[in-house]
């Protein structure tokens, strides 16, 4: 069993539920990060975790709980987090994340060395969380399509940026997701990308059409985009219900 997955969480039975909420979306692209990042240290647990969870405000002593959990509780002072700004608040999490570490490291043979690095690193970056999902060239229209993503304290959100391939230059670029900060609002929302007659289309993780782009309008320099209309077998209130969901303000 490899170590997959690092979270940080605030103890649901400290503040009320809405609170808890607001701080586990702060720390939440952190927690991702961590977990995409450890997944290339291809560390082998003993066979009883795959996950570091770190429990601030709880009070049980270190231990493996379901599922595959190793979990570590830590101290919490609501007063002085209340006080942090939002470059203090990451530098917050980061503490606890090392400080968590550390007490894993006593309990079970962990990788300290390779996740203190894997903080340090994300502190050099200023603990910016980007990465392209899609990198795509299309030769027969001269041009590149790639997938940014921005995952930070507030919100994810994915770019597109189109370029013209033989000259590297960008033609146009907009933003087409955005959501709450939380894997599970958009993981399934973009999985590839593809040039289909007059639109460049990202579809969703099932493979169906999600998003068009206007071709002609981008190579005029024009980001103009929209939903596809939902798939004549697929549950049409829920595919509307979920964009109109993008089409929200995010804010929480």
């Amino acid at each position: 069993m490899k170590l997959r997955y690092i979270n940080i969480e605030l103890n649901r039975a400290l503040v009320n539920l809405d609170y808890v909420a607001e701080f586990d979306y702060r720390a939440r692209f952190m927690c991702n990060y961590l977990s995409r990042k450890v997944r290339l240290l291809h560390f082998e647990t003993d066979g009883t975790f795959n996950m570091i969870s770190i429990d601030l405000g709880g009070t049980s002593k270190i231990d493996i709980v379901p599922l595959d959990v190793l979990k570590v509780c830590l101290p919490f002072n609501k007063e002085e987090y209340d006080k942090l700004d939002d470059k203090e608040r990451v530098i917050f999490f980061a503490s606890k994340f090392r400080e968590g570490f550390r007490q894993a490291a006593k309990y079970k043979d962990i990788p300290l060395e390779g996740l203190f690095n894997l903080l340090a690193e994300f502190e050099s970056n200023d603990f910016k969380h980007t990465w392209i999902a899609k990198n795509r060239i299309f030769r027969e229209h001269n041009l590149r399509v790639i997938l940014n993503c921005d995952f930070n304290q507030y919100d994810f959100h994915l770019n597109v940026e189109i370029y013209q391939w033989s000259s590297k230059t960008l033609l146009c670029s907009g933003t087409v997701i955005r959501t709450l900060p939380d894997e599970v609002f958009f993981d399934h929302l973009f999985k590839d990308v593809y040039i289909n007659m007059d639109r460049i289309i990202i579809t969703e993780f099932l493979d169906y059409d999600f998003i068009q782009i206007d071709l002609f309008e981008a190579l005029k320099g024009h980001f103009v985009y929209s939903f596809c209309k939902c798939p004549k077998h697929l549950d049409e209130d829920m595919w509307n219900d979920s964009i109109a969901s993008l089409l929200e303000p995010v804010h929480f």
